[in-house]
C-alpha cells in the first residue's frame, strides 16, 4: 500500500471517529435527563446562592452516562456552569421511574474546589 493511500485511510479514519464521538455529545444534550437536569440548575437556590443567575452552561466533554431502558433508567452528568460571579462544575445524578426523570443527587464544585451539595434537606 502507498504511502499516500495509508493517509488518507488514516484521515478518513479519524474523521470517522470525531463525527460519532460528535453525534454522542448530541445525543446527550438532547435528552430528556439532561433538559430535567438543565431545568434542576436554572431554579437551584443553592447555585444561585454561590455563583449568581446562570448565565451559561454546557456539557462537559465525555461527562456522561445514561441508561434509558423504557420506564426506567439513570443518568449521571458533569455540567459545567458559569454564572454572574464565578464558575465551576455540578455534578448531577437522575433516576427515572415509571417514566419520570428526577433528580438524586447533585454537587457542585466551583473553581477554588469548595463543594456543595445543590439538594435541599
Amino acid at each position: 500500500m502507498t504511502k499516500k493511500k495509508m493517509l488518507s485511510i488514516i484521515g478518513i479514519t479519524f474523521i470517522l471517529i470525531v463525527c460519532f464521538f460528535i453525534g454522542l455529545y448530541i445525543l446527550g444534550i438532547k435528552g430528556q435527563a439532561y433538559r430535567v437536569a438543565i431545568g434542576f440548575l436554572d431554579d437551584n437556590k443553592v447555585l444561585l446562592e454561590n455563583i449568581g443567575q446562570l448565565k451559561g452552561n454546557r456539557l462537559a466533554l465525555f461527562g456522561y452516562s445514561v441508561s434509558d431502558r423504557g420506564s426506567d433508567g439513570h443518568a449521571e452528568y458533569k455540567i459545567l456552569v458559569k454564572g454572574e460571579m464565578g464558575k465551576g462544575a455540578v455534578y448531577i445524578e437522575l433516576k427515572k421511574s415509571v417514566g419520570i426523570w428526577k433528580v438524586t443527587r447533585g454537587n457542585f464544585i466551583s473553581d477554588n474546589r469548595s463543594a456543595v451539595s445543590l439538594l435541599e434537606n
